[in-house]
């Protein structure tokens, strides 16, 4: 992609060099992009960024797309950085071809990358700041290295996504883009998930969730259940199904994976009780018993004859269903979320009753911490 080509005929239609926002149409009447500089919270200071906003996706069916950029070292912050217009034209490109990318979608650069990354991962609003203008709807865009994007591909966005915020220690990760950071070391990930031979199925807006400490819950979307059901009747008399699933605003953290160290960790908000903690995948096993465990950094969900028949008809008929562990596993439930927004609301309601005191909440907080840790440990 020739850069100069791309950003020559840029039209500039409001602000300017020190007077930002900058608005730029970079395809006449049908892209404009807004450059903002603001500086978002990191751990105990301001991070100086580039913002980019887009303006016309809606238009053609897509939610907006916003991408920031820390400053880079060499940066002033008087003159905004253009190497990152040749990315919007990229997107308005693959919109054009009718594609199309919501929340945990994935894409690949062409052979020579952008920005010095091979792709991009799409992904929910993360952005305070008031000061910017920012689209209703909108997809937050974090670009991904060789091994970021390979694993984002095989074992879903959420992978990636939980193991940048754990490495930042912030949750669920940074805002912003720093072109100039190392890549995650994620080679030990793809040699050695067992989740890499399983043809899987990414299910959208939708969730697998350890909840209050021992609960596994999957929360579905309405709208997978016609493509849980071609996916299922595909597979025949397979013993094994696979589900990537999503990071969502909901989650008040994530199981992260760290097969180099062999252990598995979690990212938890600071200021949450950690109720519903997400995880990147579940897997569904045929066995001779029911009930869930701790996989990777997902969940290994495993049903006798009797719930796996019972398995199936939730999905087909679309039902909720509960199924209690033989043994000392955890509990399995699927729940399709009902909510006029899935991908923001969770549904579930695990907050304590009116009549415990804060010590209380705070206590039943804690056990909930204890439980997930002695999960941990086990997986």
């Amino acid at each position: 992609m020739n850069q100069k080509a791309q950003t020559s005929s840029i039209k500039i239609l409001g602000g300017g060099i020190g007077h930002y926002p900058i608005r730029l149409e970079l395809v006449p009447k049908r892209l404009i992009v807004s450059v903002y500089q603001q500086d978002l919270p990191g751990k105990g200071s301001q991070i100086p960024c580039w913002i980019f906003v887009t303006h016309g996706m809606v238009a053609l069916k897509q939610r907006e797309f916003v991408l920031a950029l820390r400053f880079a070292k060499d940066d002033d912050g008087k003159k905004f950085p253009k190497t990152p217009l040749p990315l919007f034209m990229f997107l308005y490109k693959a919109i054009m071809q009718k594609m199309r990318f919501v929340t945990g979608d994935v894409i690949r650069f062409g052979e020579k990358g952008l920005l010095g990354f091979s792709g991009m991962g799409f992904t929910f609003g993360n952005i305070s700041a008031n000061v910017i203008e920012l689209p209703q709807h909108y997809l937050s865009c974090v670009l991904l290295t060789k091994e970021e994007l390979a694993v984002a591909q095989a074992f879903g966005l959420t992978r990636v996504l939980s193991r940048m915020g754990f490495e930042t220690n912030r949750f669920p990760f940074n805002p912003w883009n720093d072109i100039e950071r190392h890549g995650l070391p994620m080679q030990a990930v793809i040699k050695n998930s067992q989740f890499k031979n399983i043809k899987v199925l990414p299910l959208k807006h939708s969730s697998i969730n350890l909840v209050a400490g021992d609960k596994v819950v999957l929360l579905l979307a309405a709208g997978m259940q016609g493509a849980m059901t071609s996916y299922m009747k595909e597979q025949g008399n397979a013993s094994q199904l696979g589900f990537i699933t999503q990071l969502l605003p909901y989650h008040e953290g994530a199981l992260v994976w760290l097969p180099e160290k062999d252990s598995i960790e979690m990212n938890v908000h600071p200021d949450s009780e950690g109720e519903i903690i997400a995880g990147s995948f579940v897997l569904f096993s045929r066995g001779e018993t029911s009930g869930a465990t701790m996989l990777e950094d997902g969940f290994n969900a495993q049903f006798d004859d009797q719930a796996w028949l019972a398995l199936r008809n939730a999905i087909i008929r679309k039902q909720n269903l509960v199924i209690a562990p033989s043994g000392g596993d955890m509990e399995f439930s699927l729940v399709w979320n009902t909510m006029s927004n899935p991908e923001t609301e969770s549904g579930l309601t695990w907050e304590p009753s009116a009549s415990q005191d804060s010590k209380e909440t705070s206590a039943a907080s804690d056990r909930w911490l204890d439980k997930l840790k002695r999960w941990i440990k086990r997986g």
